[in-house]
């Protein structure tokens, strides 16, 4: 016979709760005592008939507005005007626990404060049964019944760090007395101190993916008095215990219903950092986020599509208004903003984290110009680093660069542009500070013109899916290299999981699913091959994706000293190579693997038609035991259970592999296959593998393993957290898998963290520079002797062959804007011929007005491989120390902005710096011919014949191999004729070097000498 209890919980369950506990209570009902069944469930609290079970009373959890102890009784209020008031005296502990551990679980922070439960707890400290609990003092008593008791609980939702140490301190001795009992017998004189710590500190439980979900329901039967549809509850399951990071709200169905529930349970949210929502017709989105943002959440990035309504400022009033968020990030989609929307966000920036903003085809056709004109102003652009226009048609490209000088991030994928057009209005405007440019899923038919300068510092560059016209994709990328191969490399992202040193100049390129011919790959595989032998380029990271493969690119690879990400997806293709190609690749890849030094992410997912098959296993041994490598995707291999042993053996060696993930590799034999995913398991190790669930579902359908083998392994491979106490908690059941979602690794970043803030400020131009430190760095000194030309000095503690440097060799990449800067006119640029030991200041006589005066101290570089010293023009008698200053008049101050000047603490308050340095040749001539009062021609002899150079080296200063580098790189300087313009024309702008011959700059020299 069913027993009242029984009756009661089915009847409970059928409405789609699970009940916790069941309790023999009198309950008062109407003002009168009653014997009652009460029932504690994940979606509320029921008083039921005792014994018929017919409801009495019920309440959600989330429409708790309070709970008090009267004398003997508990009273909770719920938001519907119904109290429940039941005796305490039977199973009081049981029950006050359980309902603390619901509503810590199932509450938003707002929610939870006005509970005021600490108060409570307070109070039900001063019970008996309270005051049992301190007279314990056996540990094992402690163990059975400290869980039970929440009033040990810390109240606080707040989560500050006193908290978080205290919870991590008691975790820590109760896993040392459940998980060792043997060595809690092994001490037991310590018994006493283990009591007295664990009675000292609090315990917070925080909100797991069954308390999320259970959340969630009730929600929906508050808002649509309806339970979620079986595919939203599945999709929100998955992305609740599988921790995903990012989630994109179309995978949802019916969104005008479920998206209330959804968003406004994301504070308790912890794992969703970015969040796409659709455009939900009749329904207002931005309403409903402005509620969200009054409450703590940990979202970072929101993008919002549709059109807004008239809660729109409320929503971005509550981003700024409101600190206790984590966004930093917005995207708008089809939103038709407005001016005045415009100046909302701009207001946000200003005084909010915000600093990345994408706007889609979001602004009204009369407001786009807005935002170029008048929103990206400088105090906006100080706090804004970021700027996506991907998707939006028919942009004013010139209006937009000018407007754009003082962003770090450019993103302008889809936008219908052709790239050659592209970089030839980035080269007219001076986008000092861009680092990182998408230009992905546009079209290139033009090939781009060499001579266009190019941003000091974007070294990184995503060209993915786009269409190349004959010979443009070669272009592109020696354009890109000769460019990049300039730019010094600042490693100050997170995004750049390049190398720690500042002086490697790398190269971040995506080129993933290029359009071409297959003679235009060859062409591009020849120009790999070309930069290979020149070894001027060095990848840091390379997205490679669904392109073809070459011998030429692997040898371009291994060159890279400092290659750290590497994606391979869908390159391996049956459909297009044959598999002696195939294998062929897999050996180059290989051995790219074993000799990489560097490399800590690669990706060699394959999909229906390239993947990898029974060629794998070379791969595999490459990998087996690498010391850098920690992420390894070979999802999509098809490559069976032949290689089981292989991918097992890399989680059992030490290493630093810390995500592994291999689904999709369609096994053959399910025993095989259910005995390697046992030992992975159980193995010892650093490494997460990513849990196959496609593989599980693969064999299921083939009837090799049952639903019950399915559960097991999920089971199986469910995350415990042994941060806790006990499992007496249903919400702290085991359910979380680990789950990889392959994700662009590619350094592009949508976002900033503050950190990666705090290291872009190093690049601001407006700062005048402090003086010179300790930390001086070559590529600082490269930049200055690229804007000048080499000339003899005499000098009585520096050899013959010593050299100085002024302003005739011109870096046209680097230097245009800064000449621009500069009121140099052409009777400035004017020296003597034939330079060699003779009076410095007659040598000087015709120096440029802007230089004389200038100072600085570059004092035995020892380290940096050259050995350099000051030179005051005018007076080489006198060293200059760091400490003293020029008594030469100074010159007058100009906006000199180079890439180079904020990076260190140097202090450039002249306009430009003469440097010394021993050079490999004694002499250097230049011819100055005197042209008309427009132009002044001067045809600088750089280098004589190949025959004629001298390459005397200093063997205190370079060694040996640095010396026949330089002897290489000096051959490949040739003379060339430099028109230089009138700078007192006030129509000059910065790209008039343009036309100069790119291969004119020292900048190479130096740093391929540094190497």
């Amino acid at each position: 016979m069913i027993s009242p209890f029984e009756k009661a919980t089915k009847i409970t369950n059928s409405t789609g709760c699970i009940v916790f506990g069941t309790y023999s209570v009198k309950a008062t009902i109407n003002g009168k005592k009653q014997s009652a069944i009460l029932l504690l469930s994940d979606l509320g609290i029921d008083i039921r008939e005792y014994p018929t079970g017919y409801l009495l009373q019920t309440g959600k959890w989330v429409l708790i507005q309070g709970i008090c102890k009267v004398e003997k009784t508990i009273k909770l209020t719920f938001m519907e005007n119904n109290n429940i008031v039941f005796d305490l005296s039977k199973a009081s502990t049981s029950i006050i626990s359980m309902i603390v551990d619901i509503v810590q679980r199932v509450l938003i922070p707002s929610e939870y404060n006005k509970l005021d439960l600490h108060s409570f707890l307070k109070e039900f400290q001063k019970t008996k049964e309270f005051k049992e609990f301190k007279k314990i003092k056996n540990i094992k008593e402690i163990k059975e019944i400290y869980y039970s008791y929440h009033n040990k609980i810390n109240a606080s939702c707040n989560n500050n760090e006193n908290s978080k140490e205290n919870i991590f301190e008691t975790s820590g001795k109760m896993n040392k007395i459940t998980e060792s009992p043997e060595k809690v017998k092994e001490n037991q004189e310590n018994e006493e101190d283990e009591i007295n710590y664990l009675k000292k500190f609090d315990l917070t439980v925080e909100p797991t993916s069954i308390s999320i979900l259970a959340r969630m329901k009730m929600l929906s039967l508050c808002y649509i008095n309806a339970v979620i549809n079986e595919h939203n509850f599945l999709k929100a399951q998955k992305v609740l215990t599988h921790s995903q990071h990012s989630v994109n709200m179309n995978i949802f169905n019916d969104l005008e219903n479920f998206a209330p529930a959804f968003i406004n349970s994301l504070p308790l949210m912890k794992n969703i950092e970015e969040l796409s929502i659709p455009d939900i017709k009749g329904f207002d989105t931005f309403a409903l986020l402005a509620h969200l943002f009054e409450e703590k959440n940990y979202l970072k990035k929101l993008s919002v599509s549709g059109q807004h309504r008239d809660n729109f400022d409320t929503f971005v009033r509550s981003i700024y208004l409101n600190k206790n968020h984590t966004l930093v990030a917005l995207d708008f989609q089809n939103t038709k903003l407005t001016i005045s929307d415009i100046d909302t966000l701009a207001e946000c920036v200003l005084n909010s984290n915000i600093n990345s903003l994408g706007f889609h085809n979001a602004v009204r056709k009369d407001s786009i110009g807005y935002i170029f004109t008048s929103f990206l102003r400088t105090d906006i652009c100080n706090n804004l680093y970021s700027l996506n226009l991907d998707r939006t048609i028919g942009l004013n490209l010139s209006v937009l660069f000018q407007a754009a000088r003082n962003l770090h991030s450019l993103s302008l994928a889809q936008c219908d542009l052709e790239i050659s057009t592209v970089f030839e209005e980035i080269a007219k405007n001076n986008i000092l500070k861009l680092c990182f440019f998408n230009i992905s899923g546009n079209l290139c038919f033009k090939e781009i013109d060499q001579s266009l300068s190019f941003p000091p510092f974007l070294n990184t560059i995503k060209a993915d899916d786009i269409s190349w016209n004959d010979n443009c994709f070669t272009s592109f990328l020696r354009f890109v290299f000769n460019n990049l191969s300039l730019n010094v490399n600042h490693q100050f992202c997170q995004y750049s999981q390049i190398n720690d040193n500042l002086n490697i100049e790398t190269v971040n390129l995506s080129l993933a699913r290029a359009v071409a011919t297959k003679e235009e790959f060859i062409k591009v595989f020849d120009l790999f091959y070309e930069y290979t032998n020149q070894c001027e380029i060095h990848f840091g990271s390379l997205n490679w994706d669904g392109n073809p493969l070459s011998e030429k690119l692997f040898e371009m690879l291994i060159q890279s000293n400092n290659l750290s990400s590497l994606s391979l997806n869908e390159c391996f293709s049956y459909k297009r190579d044959n598999k002696d190609t195939i294998e062929q690749n897999v050996i180059l890849l290989s051995n790219l693997i074993s000799n990489s030094q560097t490399l800590k992410f690669l990706s060699l997912r394959g999909n229906k038609n390239n993947y990898l098959g029974n060629k794998i296993g070379p791969i595999l041994d490459a990998c087996i035991g690498h010391h850098s490598l920690e992420i390894l995707d070979i999802s999509y291999s098809k490559s069976g259970t032949e290689f089981l042993s292989k991918i097992h053996s890399l989680v059992k060696d030490v290493t630093p592999l810390k995500i592994l993930a291999f689904d999709k590799l369609f096994p053959e034999d399910g025993k095989k296959y259910k005995d390697f995913l046992s030992d992975i398991r159980f193995t010892q190790t650093i490494t997460k593998v990513s849990f196959p669930i496609a593989d599980l579902k693969y064999l299921k359908e083939n009837n090799q393993i049952d639903q019950k083998t399915f559960d097991q392994f999920t089971k199986l491979f469910c995350i415990i957290d042994k941060s806790k106490i006990s499992r007496h908690s249903y919400f702290d059941k085991p359910s979380q898998l680990f789950r990889y979602f392959p994700h662009d690794v590619f350094p592009f970043p949508d976002y900033f963290e503050k950190s990666d803030i705090k290291n872009l400020k190093i690049i601001n131009f407006n700062i005048p520079m402090r003086k010179s430190t300790q930390i001086q760095n070559m590529n600082i000194i490269s930049h200055h002797i690229s804007i000048s030309q080499t000339h003899t000095l005499p000098y009585n503690t520096i050899p013959s062959d010593f050299q100085t440097n002024t302003l005739q060799n011109l870096s046209t990449q680097n230097s245009s804007s800064f000449i621009h800067s500069t009121n140099l006119s052409s009777n400035d640029i004017v020296h003597s011929t034939n330079v060699l030991n003779s009076n410095v200041r007659s040598n000087f006589q015709n120096t440029p007005k802007s230089l004389k005066g200038s100072t600085t101290l570059y004092n035995n570089l020892e380290n940096d491989g050259i050995k350099l010293r000051s030179v005051e023009i005018g007076k080489p008698e006198k060293t200059l120390r760091n400490n003293q200053k020029s008594e030469s008049p100074r010159a007058p101050k100009s906006p000199i902005q180079t890439k180079y000047l904020s990076q260190r603490n140097l202090n450039i308050e002249d306009d430009l710096k003469m440097l010394a340095v021993y050079s490999p040749r004694k002499q250097a001539d230049t011819q100055v011919i005197r042209g008309n009062s427009n132009q002044t021609k001067i045809k600088p002899n750089l280098f004589k014949s190949v025959n004629q150079r001298r390459t005397p080296m200093n063997s205190k200063i370079l060694d040996l191999e640095q010396k026949e580098r330089m002897t290489q790189l000096l051959n490949e300087f040739e003379t060339h004729d430099i028109s230089f313009p009138n700078f007192d024309n006030n129509e000059y702008h910065t790209n008039a070097f343009d036309k100069f011959n790119k291969e004119l700059s020292i900048d190479k020299l130096f740093a391929q000498i540094k190497k």
